[in-house]
């Protein structure tokens, strides 16, 4: 190996000699690569998923290609499909990829060259979840390249169990007083994990439609919610209107949600509103993200790893060298070289739109 760089150019890139690699694309107008890995369908990461644009082969899993030709309602070209613990020789290099744990159908990517071995997290989650197994460990690797969403001491997450006993118990005191509830979460993701969750005390919720366009790639994949229906159903607007409970993209909701979902579904009163978040595990943040949705509870429910897991995976690596992109990049990095003794550097996206950043924009 002559040379290595790790940069951003509409996505994060790594050139190894004369070969160049591009992880999750931002968009579809991105410069030609030798191979484009894309870990999982959410728009920050698969925003240049568009197969004709991208002229390079791309690889991602089976669910993540079913996922974005549903979006975009064209058949995926020039695509390869990889499976978990699975792995693709290009010759020059290997790619195998493991469980991230963040969403259906998300992958971590080791990268295999004959003297170096990198490995590409994406966004990843460190503990299971009532929809997901926690991400797998990669092993033998020499560079580690990780998200730092959460990478900062303000960001510590309660055990899931109490997080899920939390929503529960508070679900279940609105509902009990007559209130119609409404819960904000990213429609992939925390979208099936909060309908998997409420089958717990609840017999039928709504969901929004994008929640409704997820759920249903789940089932085929993964095992059947059964307690939900379309909010724009005629069913789901009884339900709601005799008091039921909402599954909402939380960016779709705003200062005036409530005023809007009364009026919307001819409520005599607004909804009560809670948004998970990570973000709502830091107090400083907290309240700031209270008042810019307007909503009466926050839950730090997270499909990312917190600071302390992040720091954790990375001692299990034990890799030469780190690099942290995403969120508290700069952070994360300087604890894993105080705490770990690892040397490790940020790769700094100016373009990054972080929550609190769209919390100040609304």
């Amino acid at each position: 190996m002559k040379s290595f760089r790790i940069y951003y150019s509409r996505g994060l890139r790594v050139k190894i000699d004369d070969i160049t690699i591009l992880l999750d694309p931002k968009s579809s107008t991105a410069s030609r690569a030798d191979l484009v890995l894309v870990t999982h369908a959410h728009q920050d990461h698969a925003g240049g998923y568009i197969f004709s644009s991208l002229r390079s082969l791309v690889v991602s899993s089976k669910i993540t290609k079913s996922i974005v030709e549903k979006i975009t309602r064209r058949r995926a070209l020039n695509v390869k499909t990889i499976q978990e613990n699975k792995q693709i020789d290009f010759g020059k290099f290997s790619v195998y990829a493991l469980n991230a744990g963040h969403v259906m159908g998300s992958l971590q990517y080791i990268i295999e060259f004959p003297d170096l071995t990198l490995c590409y997290t994406g966004d990843i989650n460190l503990v299971d979840t009532i929809t997901e197994k926690r991400a797998s460990i990669p092993e033998g690797v020499d560079v580690l390249i990780i998200e730092s969403t959460y990478g900062s001491e303000d960001f510590v997450f309660p055990p899931r169990s109490e997080i899920y006993s939390s929503i529960l118990e508070w679900v279940e005191y609105q509902v009990n007083r007559g209130e119609i509830v409404v819960l904000g979460g990213y429609a992939l993701g925390k979208g099936q994990e909060l309908t998997a969750l409420l089958k717990e005390i609840l017999d039928k919720i709504a969901v929004s439609r994008k929640v409704f366009f997820y759920n249903r790639i789940f089932e085929k994949e993964r095992f059947s919610l059964e307690n939900y229906v379309p909010l724009e159903s005629s069913e789901g607007r009884k339900l709601v209107q005799s008091g039921g409970v909402v599954v909402v993209p939380h960016l779709e909701l705003r200062k005036h949600t409530p005023y809007t979902i009364s009026r919307r579904l001819g409520l005599s009163k607004g909804p009560k509103v809670a948004v998970c978040t990570g973000w709502a595990a830091a107090s400083s943040r907290f309240y700031a993200i209270k008042r810019a949705f307007n909503v009466d509870m926050l839950f730090p429910l997270s499909s990312h790893a917190d600071v302390e897991q992040l720091l954790s995976f990375v001692d299990e690596v034990r890799p030469r060298l780190v690099y942290t992109v995403h969120g508290f990049s700069r952070r994360l990095a300087k604890l894993i070289r105080q705490r770990l003794g690892i040397k490790a550097r940020r790769v700094f996206d100016a373009r990054q739109q972080t929550l609190t950043r769209y919390v100040k924009n609304l």
